[in-house]
């Protein structure tokens, strides 16, 4: 089996028979195989129409090809998936379905016969936990995505190019909707989280009246235990955070956590806490925060004045983190980490899925944040300020290396010049899914449909418009659009944490180059902890 490298953090698979449901039979069968091999280095295995990708550290590059090898002494037999069967009850909506009767040239009662007697295959899981692709939409109602993606609330059943699906939860979204459902697709009560798995079959039962949403078994957030922080200005995007979740994946679910996993680690450190602990993230302009008890804090990423130090906040005083950022993502730590529930094995807030942190959302004014139990922090001499992450953005040019993107072959001779010979600007269209860079558009040689695959952070995508999406921590777990490179582990940080206008070059490198660049990032890393442990009583 050949498997190609997908960045340097994860090895993906392609399978090539003859039919797509040959191809994702093949494609689900050996992700099934797999993860009865699976090892821990494996953070996950996610497969799609066709293809399975295995997500590890970069360090564990070697370990997992050896694995690899004997884990596939004894290949997956072409035998019957266990797969399940489900019905979809769906109220059909003809307000919508007028909208694209007059699209399809069909009335609306014909769309609803032709979408509700197709037998449908999940293909993979994505977008946001849960979302079904479905294979099986018919042809006549091949329609191609909206222009500009609206709201699409939870429930909603819908379909564009070649593919049905149905949306977990309430979203921007570039389908086109016919339908409610109140089918459950993701509920963290339940093990596994979604009833659908890669190869379920799946038929639309047509409902004469809207289904009721059901109303949420879960009892509500208990109130926070002698809180120790109260926003004030929560400012745009400000969550708690931590490394993020792994091995859910598969499920739809993104990894998550600090968008800076650097500046996230070094804002810990500082407080004693350990790198992982949970802390909290702004973008581009901090918050106000309001002490209801003394507390020890560091900030990283925030106002120069502030940033990279440990400081003490008495009772009533306040914080305020908004002007003059220092990088794109700030951080701040207290002194044992925010009191939030872990939730699929982590702290960290997912904004789409709506789970996770406070209250699965960004913080709003008036929020309260508990304080896990105190740590000694280290002892700074006055003045002192640590420079690590942060002296990498001194540069006004950001160097930022890359390997070779799945479909880098596929772009125009003047396009992969470009990747490597041009400047490129990070804009302000940025968050914690991906960030837009402007510059020469890119483009592909020839047109190419491509089926959707697993992405991985520091992904670059090329959408239609030419101009490159770079993909952070709460990116989607696969993607349409093109690939064209992939920004390393070791510079991914980097890159997350320059300020809009920054000039970027792409540089190219290999996967030993890559291997070793992360490893030196560790070693800084374990550097500067070793050196806060020294000065701490």
């Amino acid at each position: 089996m050949n498997w190609e490298p997908l960045g340097d953090t994860a090895l993906i698979f392609f399978s090539h028979r003859a039919t797509p449901a040959d191809r994702l039979a093949e494609s689900a069968s050996l992700a099934q195989h797999l993860q009865s091999f699976q090892i821990p280095e494996i953070l996950d295995i996610v497969s799609s129409f066709d293809s399975v990708a295995l997500h590890f550290r970069p360090l564990h590059a070697g370990l997992v090809r050896e694995w690899l090898t004997s884990a596939l002494l004894d290949p997956p037999r072409q035998q019957p998936l266990p797969t399940s069967t489900h019905e979809i009850p769906t109220f059909y909506d003809h307000a919508e379905l007028t909208k694209i009767s007059a699209l399809l040239n069909l009335s609306p009662n014909e769309i609803i016969q032709s979408h509700s007697t197709a037998h449908y295959t999940v293909a993979a899981l994505g977008f946001s936990p849960g979302f079904p692709y479905l294979l099986g939409l018919p042809k006549k109602l091949t329609l191609t995505r909206l222009k500009t993606p609206r709201p699409i609330t939870a429930g909603t059943v819908a379909f564009a190019a070649h593919h049905a699906g149905i949306y977990p939860n309430d979203s921007l979204g570039g389908w086109h909707p016919i339908g409610k459902t109140s089918f459950p697709l993701f509920n963290l009560a339940n093990n596994p989280p979604t009833p659908l798995k890669p190869g379920d079959s799946l038929r639309f039962k047509p409902l004469s009246s809207p289904p009721q949403t059901p109303t949420p078994n879960l009892d509500p957030p208990p109130p926070t235990q002698s809180p120790v922080l109260q926003i004030t200005n929560p400012g745009p995007g400000t969550t708690i955070q931590d490394p993020g979740r792994s091995g859910f994946q598969h499920y739809g679910v993104s990894r998550g956590g600090s968008a800076d996993r650097d500046s996230a680690a070094a804002a810990n450190l500082l407080v004693g806490n350990p790198p992982e602990a949970p802390i909290l993230e702004f973008c581009l302009q901090g918050p106000v925060l309001t002490a209801l008890r003394d507390t020890t804090f560091a900030v990283v990423g925030g106002p120069p004045e502030v940033s990279g130090t440990t400081r003490s906040l008495k009772m009533g005083q306040s914080l305020d983190l908004r002007p003059n950022p220092s990088a794109a993502f700030g951080y701040l730590a207290i002194s044992g980490g925010f009191d939030v529930p872990k939730i699929l094995g982590s702290h960290a807030t997912d904004v789409r899925a709506g789970f996770g942190g406070h209250q699965g959302r960004p913080l709003q004014t008036g929020d309260l944040l508990g304080q896990l139990p105190p740590r000694p922090a280290p002892r700074l001499a006055p003045g002192q300020h640590i420079t690590w992450p942060q002296s990498g953005l001194q540069p006004q040019t950001l160097l930022i290396r890359v390997l070779p993107g799945l479909q880098h072959d596929l772009f125009d001779d003047p396009s992969q010049f470009a990747l490597l010979d041009e400047h490129f600007t990070k804009t302000s269209r940025l968050d914690r899914t991906g960030a837009r860079l402007e510059g020469p558009k890119l483009s592909l040689a020839s047109p190419h449909n491509l089926t959707s695959q697993p992405v991985t952070l520091g992904t670059i995508q090329v959408p239609p418009d030419g101009l490159p999406i770079v993909l952070q921590s709460e990116c989607q777990t696969i993607g349409g659009y093109p690939v064209i490179a992939h920004i390393i582990a070791a510079d991914l940080p980097l890159f997350t944490r320059a300020l809009p206008g920054t000039q970027i070059r792409f540089h190219p490198v290999n996967l030993d180059q890559a291997a070793e660049a992360f490893t030196l990032r560790l070693q800084e890393l374990a550097f500067l902890q070793s050196a806060l442990k020294l000065s701490t009583p």
